[in-house]
């Protein structure tokens, strides 16, 4: 059966919060690999990720990140079966200083603000999980809702 699973955490202090190209690169492999469909928003060293597929792989790999010096404090919000994904595939956004340059041209990745979140809420996505998203965004100052 398919879960959506709401995962939040931090970048461990220690370790540099700009996200690099080959850090996306490592997670667009991790969830192709996985078969996950989803979301991650990342700003200021914090993330909100929405991932789509099977719940014990999803419970594996937030495992395996909170078992890392890269990542703290990653906590399941939600968890939740699901008939069908919401999502074809998976996204990433990030705040305009959270990233080196280059980040940005690599697909499925955008840049984090009041119309690029909106736009990929597909039309099925779950009320929580849409108010979740938009007060991490608002706590981060990316959106003004």
């Amino acid at each position: 059966m398919i879960h959506q699973v709401m995962l939040q955490g931090h970048i461990h202090s220690s370790v540099s919060p700009i996200i690099s190209r080959d850090d996306i690169q490592r997670i667009f492999t991790h969830v192709e690999e996985k078969e996950f469909t989803g979301l991650t928003i990342y700003v200021d060293g914090s993330f909100l990720t929405l991932y789509e597929g099977d719940k014990a792989s999803i419970e594996h790999s937030r495992a395996i990140y909170a078992n890392t010096a890269r990542y703290s404090n990653i906590l399941t919000l939600f968890s939740n079966p699901i008939e069908k994904r919401d999502f074809a595939d998976f996204r990433i956004g990030l705040g305009r200083n959270d990233c080196d340059q280059n980040v940005m041209d690599l697909p499925n990745c955008f840049c984090l603000g009041h119309q690029s979140l909106n736009s990929v809420f597909p039309a099925s996505f779950p009320n929580e999980f849409q108010i979740l998203i938009r007060t991490f965004a608002r706590v981060n100052n990316l959106m003004a809702v």
